[in-house]
């Protein structure tokens, strides 16, 4: 995975989290998006950091299309500036509950 960005939904706590870690440890560097608890999240991003992993916290509720435009909008740049993949950041894609969120 590597070369590869996840965005992992309610990664902040539960299945969430340990699937944003588990990518994390394939390669992937990894948006972890959550909604209520930014504390949670920066747990998350922490623990991957301390194994030497690449991720980010980012807030969006799936729910809401707007916080789902703004995820993937603003978070390309914010992949790139944190030097995660340069130029291969292209696109990102996330499924939940069966759609397809693309921009």
């Amino acid at each position: 995975m590597n070369a590869k960005v996840a965005v992992v939904t309610g990664a902040s706590k539960g299945i969430g989290a340990a699937i944003a870690k588990a990518l994390s440890a394939a390669g992937a560097a990894v948006v972890v998006s959550y909604s209520a608890s930014k504390e949670d999240a920066d747990r998350v991003v922490a623990d991957i950091k301390a194994k030497g992993g690449k991720a980010i916290a980012v807030k969006g509720d799936v729910a809401k299309a707007d916080d789902m435009g703004r995820l993937f909008r603003g978070n390309q740049e914010d992949i790139r500036r944190a030097g995660y993949l340069g130029e291969q950041c292209r696109h990102l894609q996330v499924r939940t509950a069966g759609r397809d969120h693309r921009k």
